[in-house]
């Protein structure tokens, strides 16, 4: 498990999270990281029937609302919940 602030968290990271596997498929490499509230997602964009200019992006996805969950992790022998 990778810890990273927020700061490193960019895309070369996740990157290569996603490429470290083992012989089963099986992911090698999780990050966890506090990202920012404001951050969104595209969801593929669907093919228009008629003529025009197509789109560059699908619909737009707040990732902020995908993760509002409460946790609580063990810190330095200490309980955190947030």
């Amino acid at each position: 498990m990778l810890t990273l602030d927020a700061y490193y968290a960019v895309g070369t990271t996740f990157i290569m999270a996603r490429e470290c596997l083992n012989e089963q498929v099986q992911r090698l490499l999780h990050v966890l990281t506090r990202a920012k509230k404001n951050i969104v997602a595209y969801a593929p964009t669907v093919p228009k029937g008629g003529r025009g200019r197509p789109s560059v992006l699908g619909k737009k996805i707040i990732l902020a609302s995908l993760f509002a969950q409460e946790k609580e992790a063990a810190v330095f022998c200490s309980t955190r919940s947030q």
